[in-house]
């Protein structure tokens, strides 16, 4: 593993992760798996000494052909995988895995792997511990479009309002806090506003400062969000498959409430502050928002009775 270098892409589900994916898969330089989730379910929880997946070293290979997120990458990828670990006789979840990331990266000619997941963004210590020279770039988008996409997402209509407000809150507080702390200088944050308005600009300034050339084949990633994203994701990820699109930053103008707006604008004061998103002017009226404890929304959210609304109404 020491020729292989790992970016991690991290970010509140919905902040465009897919979309920054699927540009460094398109660099010749970079191979991107698709979204397998495998550090949090088996690698992650083995650290820990928790999770229902322990590693046999008589039914791993089971375990990975019945894997439904595994088999994203294909038949041919898992053959490989485990053709090459027969021979290595790994022990861990770990070791399947990185071998899993230099098979693949092997067979695309490339050292550089992309792994994305939204939800590395609370596993950010573990992940520094496991893989120590990693990179971690934390794509960031204005909360108001962040919830009013998770609210369209057929996943996410069946969750309240408070709390996909909580999960931003929360998760972009958790992945700035322990970024930096734990990776360094390689950590990198970027806004989703900025690559939509100006693509190549903004990968130009990625990749330098990622210490890589800049490719313009990275625009035209959506020849290659096929490898990525399955089919079984396109209701809420086909974006991708076309050019970027800066109006639709401005979506959640026609889709939340004002009480809506004044809600999130409070809760997420934080983010409006560090990364210049401009308040709506309704903000007064949900200072309230801002001064309950992060906990408050987790506690919300599980509220169904009281906080679970159909789409549209009013908290």
């Amino acid at each position: 593993m020491n020729s292989l270098q790992i970016y991690f892409i991290v970010g509140v589900g919905r902040s465009g992760t897919t979309l920054l994916q699927c540009m460094l898969h398109a660099h010749p330089e970079f191979v991107a798996l698709p979204e397998t989730h495998f550090p949090r379910r088996y690698v992650i929880p083995e650290a820990r000494g928790t999770g229902n997946l322990p590693f046999s070293s008589s039914t791993w290979r089971e375990r990975l052909c019945e894997d439904p997120y595994l088999q994203r990458v294909g038949a041919e990828a898992i053959d490989g995988l485990c053709a090459v670990a027969e021979e290595n006789r790994p022990t861990s979840w770990q070791g399947v895995y990185e071998r899993l990331l230099a098979w693949y990266a092997t067979r695309h000619g490339v050292r550089r792997v992309v792994e994305k997941d939204p939800e590395y963004a609370s596993v950010l210590p573990e992940l520094a511990q496991l893989f120590p020279d990693a990179y971690v770039i934390h794509i960031i988008r204005d909360p108001r479009a962040v919830v009013a996409s998770r609210l369209r997402a057929a996943w996410g209509r069946q969750r309240s309002f408070l709390g996909h407000v909580h999960s931003y809150r929360s998760k972009l507080h958790q992945a700035r806090e322990t970024g930096p702390q734990h990776f360094g200088e390689r950590y990198l944050e970027l806004r989703y506003e900025d690559l939509v308005r100006e693509p190549a600009g903004e990968l130009q300034r990625l990749c330098a400062r990622l210490g890589i050339s800049y490719h313009p084949a990275m625009l035209d990633f959506a020849s290659r969000a096929g490898d990525l994203v399955a089919r079984e994701e396109h209701a809420w990820k086909g974006n991708v498959f076309g050019p970027v699109s800066p109006e639709a930053a401005q979506r959640w103008r026609d889709e939340l409430t004002a009480r809506q707006v004044q809600t999130i604008e409070g809760a997420c004061r934080q983010a409006f502050r560090q990364f210049s998103y401009r308040r709506s002017g309704h903000s007064r009226s949900g200072r309230w928002a801002a001064a309950l404890p992060v906990e408050c929304y987790a506690w919300a959210a599980r509220c169904k009775r009281l906080f679970m609304r159909p789409r549209g109404n009013v908290v």
